[in-house]
């Protein structure tokens, strides 16, 4: 999906208009209008505000994944659980990945 797209979609499911979003990137409206329409381009900076506004990934907005959320890192219990299921063999590789 281009980020063209994806910006007017993400923009729309949340009852934003273009305005309102412009305003949160101090950019003039015909900008961000242009933006939308696959005729401009916003700055790397401006994406990154717009990924952290929306709270998605930027490779969400560019279209490099469909997933909007981040991946999730495991927690520490998680790990642990895994850890302490592992054979005495799996347990020594991992431990010994963990000093490289």
């Amino acid at each position: 999906m281009e980020i063209a797209t994806r910006l007017k979609n993400i923009r729309q499911d949340r009852d934003l208009t273009q305005k309102e979003i412009a305003d949160i990137l101090k950019i003039d409206i015909k900008t961000y209008n242009r933006v939308e329409n696959n005729r401009g381009q916003l700055s790397m900076q401006n994406i990154v505000a717009l990924a952290a506004y929306y709270k998605v990934t930027t490779d969400y907005l560019l279209g490099v994944t469909n997933t909007p959320e981040p991946q999730t890192q495991i927690n520490k219990e998680q790990l642990y659980k895994a850890f302490s299921k592992a054979s005495a063999n799996e347990k020594s590789a991992i431990i010994a990945l963990l000093k490289l």
